[in-house]
């Protein structure tokens, strides 16, 4: 199968080309790996391990329906970055059509039989087999061929696969924009989030105390502090005791 390696070396084209840094890619939030890897691993296993044929409606469709939901457990898991959501739509498309016929339906070449009859070329496997006539969601299943020397069959959901594959590298993979990888899911959490500059500011600001001291209250009600140089000019006042003294002296004399 040469559908995943191409789509790797396309994604990796695209950021050399648009003068994106790979390494950014190793930087990525990404959430839930264990699940990628336990769905990419069963899907390795049911390739290597030879199934029998009167097991591949039981025991090999059970394992691929895992394997699918192991990988869109990833997807969902971070769909705070860019373009995730675009790859979870398109294996949410080949899981369906899987789901629902038991297995993906190939509509590929066909060769002519010893009897005369026209016949798939597509071998059946655990997750492919030919096409038939009873089969839903045609338009979905795998009928776009690619060129040769490949042989591979595509199908519509593998293609936003790849639109969503690119569209991750290419905004992972942006040098001078921080924040270019986060999607409107993640907008909401990133716009209470705190930030290094607001730590900063917070250090380096004075801290104003706000808290109530009773021996400030008085009696409740705000004195404003005369200022002296609009307050009028008034004489000092005389002692009352030394007023009714001089007085009694007068009289005596």
């Amino acid at each position: 199968m040469t559908f995943m390696p191409l789509a790797v070396v396309l994604a990796v084209l695209v950021v050399v080309a648009t003068r994106g840094a790979l390494p950014q890619l190793g930087r990525l939030p990404l959430r839930g790996l264990e699940m990628l890897f336990a769905g990419l691993g069963v899907q390795l296993l049911i390739i290597v391990v030879d199934v029998p044929r009167s097991r591949l409606d039981d025991v090999g469709f059970g394992l691929l329906i895992l394997s699918y939901a192991f990988i869109l457990t990833f997807c969902f898991a971070n769909l705070h970055v860019r373009g995730m959501a675009i790859v979870a739509i398109g294996i949410g498309l080949n899981a369906m059509v899987i789901a629902l016929n038991q297995g993906m339906p190939a509509n590929g070449p066909t060769r002519t039989d010893a009897a005369g009859r026209q016949v798939s070329r597509v071998v059946t496997s655990v997750k492919h087999r030919p096409e038939r006539p009873g089969d839903v969601l045609k338009v979905l299943d795998d009928r776009i061929a690619l060129p040769r020397p490949s042989h591979d069959l595509l199908s519509f959901g593998d293609l936003v696969l790849v639109a969503g594959l690119l569209d991750v590298c290419y905004w992972g993979s942006r040098r001078d924009e921080d924040g270019a990888w986060m999607s409107v899911f993640a907008m909401p959490m990133a716009r209470f989030a705190p930030r290094e500059d607001d730590d900063e500011l917070g250090a380096s600001d004075d801290v104003v105390d706000l808290r109530f001291d009773p021996g400030d209250a008085g009696d409740g009600r705000d004195e404003p502090t005369p200022d002296p140089e609009l307050a009028p000019a008034q004489a000092p006042a005389t002692p009352r005791a030394s007023t009714r003294s001089s007085a009694a002296s007068t009289s005596v004399s």
